[in-house]
C-alpha cells in the first residue's frame, strides 16, 4: 500500500532515472490555467496600482502604514500576490505570467476570498486572469456579525486550494510534490502583499483537511472528473495590531460548509489523466484537527545591499523566472549574504510572520561565482535542533567552517560543484 514517505522516495528523480511520467507533452490537452465557476455575479476589481509603493527593504520590516480594507486595498492585495504581471507571446502562441512564482507555469494553486466586513461580503473565488471576484455564496448578516466577533472587524479570509490535474499533464507522478511547492510560493506572495499594505496574515489554526474542503465548498461543487480541487490552507488577513483570535468556532464552520453554491466548474481540458499514486496523496496526507504550538524566532538582519532602495511594488511586479545564465558572472559576496539573510525565520517580518511553525529544513547551496567566495558546498542553518542532527548525519569529512559573523552559514567542502550542480538538476546548466 502506497504511503506519503514511500510516494516522496518513488517520485525522487535519481542519475539513473527520471521519475514516472508521460515523457512528451500533449499540447493540444494542456488544462486551461484559469479556473471559473460559470453562472457566478463577478465584481472586476481595480486594475490600478500604486504609483510608487515602499522601500524593497521595508517589506521584511513590518513598519509599512496600514491601508484600510476596502474595495481598493483587496484588489491592490491580489494585484500584488497572485495576479497576472505580463503577457508573452511567439507567433503560434500566447501566455502569461503571474505574480506568485510557479513549477512550469503551470499554476496549480487558486484562491478564494471570504469578506464579512468589507466592501464585499460573501465567499468568492479569485480570477487572476481579469482579476476579478466570482460571487459563489452570499452572507446573510447574522453570519457576518458572527465571523466579526469571532475574527475581529477588519479582517477578511483567503483560502488556498490545488488542481493536481494541471501538474500531472507535465510532471507525472511528480505533480503532488509541485502542488505543495507551488502554494508555498503563494503563501510567500500573499505575505508579501500584505507587508505592503501594512496587513498581517496568519494561518487560521486547527482545522482538519474535511472541514477546510467544507469551508471551500468542495464537499458540494461538482468538478470534472479528474479536475477535482483539494484544500490546503485558509488564512487570516488582519489590519489591526491585536488578532482576536485563530481559529474558528464548529457552528461558524458548519454554517460555512453548507452554504448553498452557486456557478458551475469549467472544464480545463478534454480529458484527463492522473497518475495513480499522486493522486492518491491528497487523500493519504489529509490531517485531523491538531492543535499546535505556535513557534517565535527573531533574527536581526545585517546591513543589506543596495539593491534594497528600489521600489517595492515595482520590483513584486517586475518578478521572473531565471532561466539563463552566461556561465561567467558572478555576484557579490554581500549580495550572496543578503539572500540567506533573508531566509532566516524571523516570525516579526515578511514571509515567516505567517508561518510560525518550527523550521524543518536547512538549506545547501552549490556556490560556483560567488566574488571572493570559495567555491564549494556551503550549509545554511536555519534551526539548531536541525544544525545538530546535520553535523551528526552527514559526510563527517565535511569542516564546517563559519563564513559570517552574523550568519549561521558553514562551507562544508570547497571544490567545483558545477558539473555535479548540473547532474542533480535533471542535466540542467541553468
Amino acid at each position: 500500500m502506497s504511503t506519503p514517505l514511500w510516494y516522496h522516495n518513488h517520485t525522487k528523480h535519481t542519475p539513473y532515472r527520471s521519475a514516472p511520467s508521460a515523457g512528451y507533452m500533449d499540447w493540444a490537452n494542456q488544462p486551461n490555467p484559469f479556473r471559473n465557476f460559470k453562472g457566478c455575479p463577478r465584481i472586476g476589481l481595480s486594475l490600478e496600482t500604486h504609483s510608487k509603493t515602499a522601500a524593497y527593504e521595508t517589506l521584511y520590516d513590518g513598519q509599512l502604514s496600514r491601508a484600510e480594507i476596502n474595495s481598493n486595498s483587496i484588489s491592490l492585495f491580489f494585484r500584488y500576490s497572485l495576479a497576472l504581471s505580463a503577457w508573452k507571446s511567439i507567433p503560434e502562441s500566447r501566455w502569461s505570467l503571474r505574480i506568485n512564482p510557479s513549477s512550469g507555469n503551470l499554476h496549480p494553486t487558486e484562491a478564494y476570498f471570504i469578506g464579512y466586513n468589507t466592501a464585499y461580503s460573501g465567499f468568492f473565488h479569485y480570477s487572476p486572469y481579469d482579476h476579478s471576484l466570482e460571487e459563489r455564496a452570499s452572507f446573510s448578516q447574522v453570519l457576518s456579525e458572527k465571523l466579526q466577533e469571532k475574527l475581529g472587524k477588519n479582517s477578511f479570509i483567503v483560502g488556498l486550494s490545488s488542481i493536481l490535474w494541471r501538474e500531472s499533464w507535465k510532471y507525472g507522478e511528480r505533480a503532488y510534490r509541485y502542488c505543495n511547492h507551488d502554494v508555498g510560493h503563494a503563501l510567500a506572495a500573499l505575505s508579501f502583499s500584505a507587508s505592503l499594505l501594512g496587513w498581517r496574515i496568519n494561518i487560521l489554526q486547527e482545522l482538519s483537511s474535511d472541514e477546510l474542503d467544507g469551508i471551500l465548498g468542495f464537499n458540494r461543487t461538482q468538478f470534472l472528473s479528474g479536475e477535482e480541487e483539494h484544500a490546503d490552507i485558509l488564512l487570516l488577513v488582519t489590519a489591526t495590531d491585536e488578532l482576536a483570535s485563530l481559529h474558528l468556532n464548529s457552528d461558524i464552520i458548519s454554517e460555512l460548509s453548507t452554504l448553498p453554491l452557486q456557478g458551475t466548474a469549467q472544464a480545463l481540458s478534454d480529458e484527463t489523466f492522473l497518475w495513480k499514486e499522486a493522486a492518491q496523496m491528497p487523500q493519504l496526507c489529509k490531517t485531523p484537527k491538531l492543535s499546535h504550538q505556535a513557534f517565535e524566532t527573531e533574527f536581526t538582519h545585517g546591513h543589506m545591499s543596495e539593491v534594497n532602495r528600489l521600489d517595492a511594488g515595482t520590483t513584486i511586479r517586475s518578478r521572473r523566472s531565471a532561466v539563463d545564465f552566461d556561465g561567467s558572472t558572478g555576484m557579490s559576496k554581500e549580495a550572496f549574504f543578503d539572500i540567506c539573510m533573508r531566509l532566516m525565520p524571523d516570525t516579526r517580518k515578511a514571509p515567516y510572520s505567517l508561518w510560525n511553525y518550527e523550521p524543518n529544513i536547512n538549506i545547501v547551496f552549490f556556490v560556483h561565482r560567488v566574488l571572493n567566495l570559495e567555491p564549494g558546498i556551503y550549509l545554511l542553518s536555519r534551526s539548531n535542533a536541525l544544525e545538530a542532527f546535520m553535523r551528526e548525519e552527514l559526510d563527517q569529512s565535511y569542516h564546517w567552517s563559519k563564513v559570517h559573523p552574523e550568519l549561521p552559514l558553514f562551507q562544508l567542502l570547497q571544490q567545483n560543484t558545477t558539473k555535479v550542480a548540473a547532474s542533480i538538476s535533471c542535466g540542467q546548466d541553468i
